[in-house]
């Protein structure tokens, strides 16, 4: 199938552009894209997050449904032209679609925050409210959003006790993540 070969093509094709070729082809034959098409070319939009939209849209007009792996990728794109508030959008929009969000939907949008009040307060209170674990990747997330502020004490704290007073195991990431937190603020 298409989504397959695509999903191959995008896993090894960095700029994309075999992926739009054959995309392209797959148009010109008229074969009809589904959900998984449809995220698979929103996940090559890192960086812009218009040219995302317009696949949602897209994918809406089809008369397809949009699930949290349409919005996760949405996301991204955001969080690659930092576009904070177009990210927490969709959020809310997701929330008005009755979609649940995933704990690496969580993961991105602290990413795409610009500060880390911002970052701290989407992981302990959305999630929470949410009953979205937080994973590794969250706290390695947070702990660069730590580094951005220099708050290595935050950092710190966050390594030592987890998001939810619970540490999770000490990994060559969450350590690095640690040292880049108080490099940045000269600890």
């Amino acid at each position: 199938s298409y989504n397959a070969v695509l999903s191959s093509v995008l896993a090894r094709d960095d700029g994309g552009s075999l992926f739009n070729k054959l995309l392209a082809e797959m148009r010109q034959k008229g074969v009809q894209m589904d959900e998984i098409t449809y995220n698979l070319a929103i996940s090559t939009q890192a960086g812009d997050a218009e040219a995302a939209k317009r696949f949602l849209e897209e994918l809406r007009g089809s008369g397809l449904e949009a699930t949290v792996r349409t919005f996760n990728p949405l996301i991204s794109a955001c969080a690659e032209s930092r576009e904070w508030q177009e990210a927490l959008g969709f959020l809310a929009e997701m929330d008005g679609s009755q979609i649940r969000p995933d704990t690496m939907t969580c993961n991105r949008l602290i990413s795409v925050c610009d500060s880390w009040e911002l970052a701290l307060c989407l992981a302990a209170e959305e999630m929470k409210a949410r009953h979205i674990a937080a994973d590794e990747a969250t706290l390695v997330t947070l702990l660069s959003s730590c580094a951005q502020g220099k708050q290595w004490a935050l950092a710190m704290h966050l390594f030592d006790s987890g998001l939810s007073g619970v540490a999770m195991p000490v990994s060559v990431r969450l350590a690095n993540a640690l040292l880049g937190a108080c490099g940045k603020a000269g600890q």
